[in-house]
């Protein structure tokens, strides 16, 4: 390979500066010898639009001529995120991941009002019953945890009733709970059937079964798919097929990472987005590429920001789309008039 080094690189990356004062960041280089495949991993605060990855593709071309192959990936930086920008933008993810170990808060947090005050965030909602339970668990300490341990920003949390409380609400929180709980409890008991009916025909152990190429994150996927176009925020935990078109990685101050990606099965399309563990993420961000074609299960919420629906993946698994074939003797040939009314 070409000699070049890091330095001139990044400077000859940063000559056309497409943002002022957001250059982009050489964060590694990687070759792979017997694929002949450059792979560079980049950093950037503004957006890394279609022309910017052009521009360095075609600069890698220069400099390395002989390489066959090259891959760009590029970390959005969030390192000087604010609590405003936060409570607005990436809601729906700190919500997913307080969600995770308090299931019942993520209706709360996703339907709340909230207010940024210099270093205070304030969460109002509108069932006294949730937000005394909540508050009784220490649920503002652990989002306040949350907020600081991913995204590396100090402030103070507090969750309060706005006293617009009806009856219609309490029981309506009283029933979701319900559901919950006995949700909880049918998936431990499916999870504790599940560990003898292993034990007892001795199959993989759950490191053996991520051995599996074709699992991107989670387990395997055995339920049939829907259509995208009948999703909506009601629909709950969902299985999806489709087509990745895009893909985009966030990087907060600590350096963990976000990963939305965007799938479509041609009836609709939906966003995905998933918060790897750190020693998968860079696993799952090589292995999500556009064109690939998988299946998701996540639950469909609604992001307030970006005001459409919106897939937190669970499991990914990669797999081979089947065609449709016409194996009819005769073949059925469709004709369509274009005029002024036809699309």
């Amino acid at each position: 390979m070409e000699n070049t080094s890091v330095g001139d690189l990044q400077n000859e990356i940063n000559k056309e500066r497409f943002d002022t004062d957001k250059e982009i960041k050489i964060v590694r280089v990687q070759y792979f010898r017997k694929r002949n495949k450059l792979k560079i991993i980049l950093k950037s605060i503004g957006n890394f639009t279609k022309e910017k990855e052009d521009h360095i593709k075609n600069i890698l071309k220069k400099r390395f001529s002989m390489v066959e192959d090259f891959e760009i990936i590029c970390y959005k930086d969030l390192s000087n995120i604010t609590l405003e920008e936060l409570s607005k933008k990436y809601w729906v993810d700190i919500v997913n991941l307080a969600s995770s170990s308090v299931p019942i808060a993520r209706d709360c947090l996703l339907k709340s009002k909230r207010e940024v005050l210099e270093d205070s965030i304030n969460i109002t909602y509108n069932n006294e019953f949730l937000c005394r339970f909540l508050s009784k668990n220490k649920f503002e300490g652990k989002l306040k945890s949350y907020i600081r341990d991913i995204f590396g920003i100090k402030c103070n949390v507090k969750l309060e009733y706005d006293k617009s409380f009806n009856e219609e609400d309490y029981f309506k929180t009283i029933e979701t709970m319900e559901k919950s709980m006995i949700k909880n409890a049918l998936s431990e008991i499916k999870s504790k059937e599940k560990k003898v009916i292993r034990k007892e025909n001795s199959p993989k152990t759950r490191e053996e079964e991520n051995k599996d190429t074709s699992i991107l994150l989670g387990r395997s996927i055995k339920e049939d798919s829907i259509f995208m176009k009948d999703l909506n925020e009601n629909s709950g935990i969902v299985v999806v097929c489709g087509d990745v078109f895009k893909k985009e990685v966030i990087e907060t101050k600590t350096g963990r990472k976000i990963v939305t990606f965007f799938i479509t099965d041609y009836t609709n399309s939906m966003t995905v987005k998933l918060f790897p563990r750190p020693k998968d993420a860079d696993r799952i961000i090589e292995e999500i590429k556009e064109g690939i074609y998988c299946k998701v299960r996540g639950e469909v919420v609604n992001d307030p920001y970006a005001r459409e629906c919106v897939i937190m993946a669970k499991d990914i698994v990669k797999t081979t789309k089947i065609e449709k074939m016409d194996i009819a003797e005769e073949k059925r040939v469709e004709l369509h008039m274009h005029s002024q009314m036809s699309a």
